[in-house]
């Protein structure tokens, strides 16, 4: 005769250690799983950090090499700026001093004023042209009118000479040239120069 009873019983006691290992297991892969979450997180805090240094280290050599090749060619214009002026007051002056109405005593002849005047503004064009580069498209051409002003003047009292200084109206032409049309294109170029070398707001 089939004990009833002690079926239950045992089928009772194994349904219940069933339900405490399977508890058991259930709690031992929660820790588990909550373990490796919390591992993954505090690699993954820790990849994400080393990544952040990376790209600050990277942006910050970026900035510091942007900066560097800013200095130089700001250096390098500076250079050019100093050069170039130089070159535009010199040959100015050569041709001033050359058309000047009021030759003052002791000084050379202007017919012997004639050929460094020329060679100042001469050299001027080849100074342009090869550091055209650093300038901006307005500037050169206001360095190009320059140019083509200082040599108007020279081309007018080449006329005045060539006539024995006989032709003064070539001469006034060349004079109010220098005196009146030069002036306010150099004003611009000295503006424009002093701009690009943080002397003056932009």
């Amino acid at each position: 005769m089939i004990d009833w009873q002690t079926v239950a019983a045992t089928a009772l006691t194994s349904t219940t250690a069933i339900a405490v290992v399977g508890f058991i297991l259930k709690s031992l892969f929660a820790q588990l799983m909550a373990r490796d979450i919390e591992r993954y997180k505090a690699d993954l805090t820790k990849s994400h950090e080393i990544e952040l240094q990376g790209f600050k280290a990277a942006l910050e050599k970026t900035a510091f090499e942007h900066q560097t090749r800013f200095a130089s060619l700001h250096a390098r214009r500076a250079e050019v700026i100093a050069e170039l002026y130089s070159a535009l007051a010199d040959a100015e002056e050569a041709a001033v001093s050359m058309v000047r109405p009021l030759q003052m005593a002791g000084e050379a002849p202007q017919e012997e004023k004639r050929k460094p005047a020329y060679e100042r503004a001469q050299a001027l064009q080849p100074h342009i042209n090869k550091n055209r580069i650093y300038f901006s498209e307005s500037l050169c051409k206001l360095l190009d009118e320059y140019l083509k002003t200082l040599h108007s003047a020279l081309i007018d009292f080449d006329a005045h000479l060539m006539m024995d200084k006989g032709e003064l109206a070539a001469w006034m032409k060349s004079w109010e040239r220098l005196t009146e049309a030069v002036p306010p294109i150099k004003a611009q170029i000295e503006s424009d120069f002093r701009r690009l070398l943080g002397a003056e707001a932009g």
